[in-house]
């Protein structure tokens, strides 16, 4: 049969004027996908749109699902089955809607995390959506393009939900694939085009903690299945030797230091030509050793969700980390060449005034450190956590959510966010019991902007035993009193909100332009427009020139 398989859609920016950019991200799990299908003798093609809208193929407009749909309808298919994230999922179901209209005897399918979870209300609200194939689908999706081929399903198909006699029927969970050497490697050669920088190896699956706000660790059940060294070495052989790839990134979600791990880092450390990649990991996983292993394995960056700052919420979240020992495993992997991102969240449920200060205060700690970059996101509630079960009734919506399911305006699904929260509660937030929702809107804009890009402005705003915490509450109360509200602040670009905390710290100042303040925030814009945006230095200026 002649199967198309469609990438989930990853674009960035909220608010309107900010540029929209596609980020490409090979999608390896539908390579792997079409590597199976391909021993099955069937025809597969890979529609990666963030691929194609980064090539300028496509834009985020308003009729990109029309042309989106056409494009996919297209490659005559017979099954269409859409790769599932929270994010995008909106996106992938409008398009199964349109293709529907188009070409109704297309079979419509569904899979990965998001569809997974959501998949008996998803039948449920949206008819054109045909069926769902749960979990991990190797060996569960050739058995059902043979039924659906020989429309013979007297055999159930493991993690199938579907209509049948007019009836949402699920079948058991598929058992998970235990030996992940036995799969065939993913059909490189149908995505050849992604520079060496986005490529992504498959090294394994799972996650063995059970973090409250995550969905992970359940989708692959609770557990950890890897690669062998050999195996991971084979296929980061053939993307060296075929397609000229020297640069890779891990989708483990977590880089386990055991003896089999260990030993992948010493064959790493022996290929040639050498390479360099990134992996994900979390505090208690490191060691000094083990950072100066990593890099000299070509290990160049890491990611650790570190989440919060307070040692109680990390409790809370089912998280508990060795706070004390982060500073100083920063300063070793900083030692050794290994640049740091910490990821953190806001918008917990039970998250108190103290424990967010306390998580602001990590970002300061690490303001004027070259190799180590926070990001701060809010909360995503994410259906099938824990803390969803918990908190599902305390949902809110208010048309502004976290940068996890950041999407552009233009292809946002406002009226079925609001009609479906099941389906679509990336986009909601939990109802905090301690913390106003007009103080959590903004904060993750104000780290990952004002904070990132003005690192000595913020430092010498929060000296003399100020926090940074307090920092924050002071803009925010001061565009709250003029009127500045927070749709408006959402709304704008980089630049512009640099700009209008440049007008903060103008009015703290006095319009004192021997303020050390103010000069540093002038400075720090200006550095920002050399780097990123030259155009926009007139404007600039003319603002500097012309303040409120």
């Amino acid at each position: 049969m002649r199967i198309c398989l469609v990438a989930n859609l990853n674009i960035g920016s909220r608010g309107e004027g900010m540029k929209t950019t596609f980020f490409p991200s090979p999608p390896i799990g539908l390579l792997s996908l079409a590597s199976v299908l391909q021993k099955h003798s069937h025809e597969v093609m890979i529609v990666d749109f963030n691929t194609l809208g980064a090539e300028g193929e496509f834009f985020i407009e308003q009729d990109f699902i029309a042309k989106a749909s056409r494009y996919i309808s297209s490659q005559s298919p017979e099954i269409v089955g859409f790769s599932t994230m929270c994010s995008s999922y909106h996106i992938a179901l409008r398009l199964a809607e349109s293709l529907k209209k188009q070409r109704p005897e297309i079979v419509t399918l569904l899979g990965g995390p998001q569809a997974s979870v959501t998949a008996v209300a998803t039948l449920t609200a949206f008819p054109f959506v045909d069926m769902v194939l749960r979990g991990e689908a190797e060996a569960t999706l050739p058995r059902l393009i043979n039924a659906l081929a020989a429309n013979d399903f007297s055999t159930p198909i493991a993690g199938l939900t579907w209509r049948r006699g007019g009836r949402i029927q699920s079948e058991a969970d598929t058992d998970f694939i235990e030996d992940l050497d036995v799969l065939p490697v993913p059909a490189f050669e149908l995505l050849p085009r992604y520079d060496s920088a986005s490529w992504m190896i498959d090294d394994g699956r799972g996650c063995p903690f059970s973090c409250s706000f995550c969905s992970t660790s359940r989708y692959w059940g609770h557990r950890v299945r890897t690669k062998s060294p050999d195996r991971v070495l084979r296929e980061i052989q053939i993307l060296c030797d075929d397609f000229g790839m020297t640069s890779f990134g891990f989708t483990n979600d977590l880089f386990i230091p055991n003896e089999k791990r260990i030993g992948m880092l010493d064959r790493l450390k022996s290929l040639k030509p050498e390479i360099t990649w990134s992996g994900r990991t979390r505090l208690d996983c490191l060691t000094v050793s083990l950072l100066e292993d990593l890099a000299a394995a070509g290990c160049r960056s890491i990611l650790i969700g570190v989440e919060s700052g307070s040692a109680k919420m990390l409790r809370g979240i089912g998280k508990s980390l060795p706070l004390d020992k982060l500073q100083g495993l920063i300063s070793a992997a900083n030692r050794v060449n290994i640049h740091v991102t910490i990821s953190l969240i806001a918008g917990f449920p039970h998250e108190t005034e103290d424990d967010l200060s306390l998580t602001l205060d990590l970002v300061r700690t690490f303001l004027d450190s070259p190799g180590v970059i926070s990001r701060l996101h809010l909360l995503a509630p994410l259906a099938g956590t824990p803390d969803y079960a918990r908190f599902s009734n305390s949902l809110r919506y208010d048309e502004s959510y976290s940068d996890i399911s950041g999407t552009k305006n233009t292809l946002s699904e406002p009226v079925w966010f609001n009609k479906y929260p099941e389906l679509f509660s990336s986009f909601y937030y939990y109802e905090t019991d301690y913390l106003p929702r007009r103080l959590l809107r903004e904060l993750d804009r104000f780290v990952n902007i004002i904070c990132h890009f003005m690192p000595e402005s913020v430092l010498f705003l929060s000296s003399g035993g100020k926090s940074l915490w307090s920092l924050y509450q002071d803009w925010r109360n001061w565009a709250d009193g003029l009127g500045v509200s927070l749709n408006v602040l959402s709304g704008l670009s980089p630049h512009q909100l640099l700009l209008k905390f440049f007008d903060f710290v103008y009015t703290k100042s006095g319009g004192n332009e021997e303020d050390i303040a103010l000069r540093k925030v002038k400075d720090e814009i200006l550095e920002y427009c050399f780097r990123h945006d030259p155009l926009i230095l007139p404007d600039v200026v003319s603002k500097f020139l012309n303040p409120i």
